[in-house]
């Protein structure tokens, strides 16, 4: 009974792909489960896993298995100083690498290597945890790179020292890290140089995180830190909780100020 919960959930997923990507209607049923089962045996995953590879990434099922195949044993080989595993996780996590033609991959390494100054041992390790980091175009990278330096006048090491610390900041619009630095610089108090030295504040959620965190803070009369703006939710949470007698507890707070800002 299981079995059939599963093989009925499986079904009911590939359906909701169809409707995404119309145009696996013209591929065999046979092909895609065909593909399923292989791509399960390539990544070392189990078929429901790829299954929501496919979600992520509805296109996936459009690429041969023989195609997937050859880009997966090419990126292996250009991320020659990463565990094999480390780089199949990579593919699990972020499965439109697999579709980069050979000479992409390694032409958005190079920009990344460019803008980091990040030899390739230490680059690989940034890419395996953040795999997100290939997804932009060199130029996209290029041009917030730029931008990132003449926003915050830094000199050519000083923007790589930046990136190096936190490369996932290239894949941020710069639209959306403006308002984040304008936050930053004007509500929260924040120097340039706080935010040169955490770069990886600049990628979270300015409604989500940012904004609940620094008015919390401003109302209980608290310094604002990096540290505080980095921690997770449940450790904020955590330490700014009901069990803190002497300021009122986070959780409820935000839920009042969410339901006043919306009124």
């Amino acid at each position: 009974q299981q079995q059939q919960q599963h093989g009925e959930a499986a079904e009911v997923r590939l359906l909701h792909l169809l409707l995404r990507v119309p145009r696996l209607l013209k591929l065999e049923w046979g092909r895609v489960i065909q593909q399923v089962e292989g791509l399960a045996e390539l990544l070392q995953v189990s078929p429901a896993r790829v299954l929501h590879m496919y979600e992520g990434f509805p296109r996936l099922p459009l690429y041969q298995l023989s195609l997937l195949e050859a880009r997966l044993a090419h990126w292996v080989a250009v991320m020659d100083r990463t565990p094999r595993a480390t780089v199949l996780r990579m593919a699990v996590t972020m499965p439109r690498v697999l579709t980069y033609r050979e000479c992409l991959l390694e032409q958005r390494l190079q920009v990344l290597a460019t803008w980091t100054g990040l030899q390739p041992a230490k680059l690989q390790r940034r890419v395996a945890s953040s795999p997100s980091v290939l997804c932009p175009s060199e130029i996209s990278v290029e041009r917030r790179a730029r931008w990132l330096q003449a926003t915050l006048q830094l000199t050519l090491p000083e923007l790589q020292a930046m990136l190096a610390r936190c490369p996932l900041l290239l894949t941020q619009a710069e639209c959306t890290v403006q308002k984040k630095l304008e936050f930053f610089l004007g509500e929260a108090g924040l120097s340039p140089s706080v935010v040169v030295a955490y770069p990886l504040l600049l990628t979270f959620s300015l409604t989500r995180r940012i904004e609940p965190r620094v008015r919390y803070l401003q109302h209980t009369g608290q310094a604002i830190t990096p540290a505080l703006l980095k921690a997770t939710d449940a450790h904020f949470a955590a330490h700014h909780g009901s069990a803190a007698a002497d300021k009122p507890d986070f959780q409820a707070w935000r839920a009042a100020h969410d339901a006043s800002a919306r009124q």
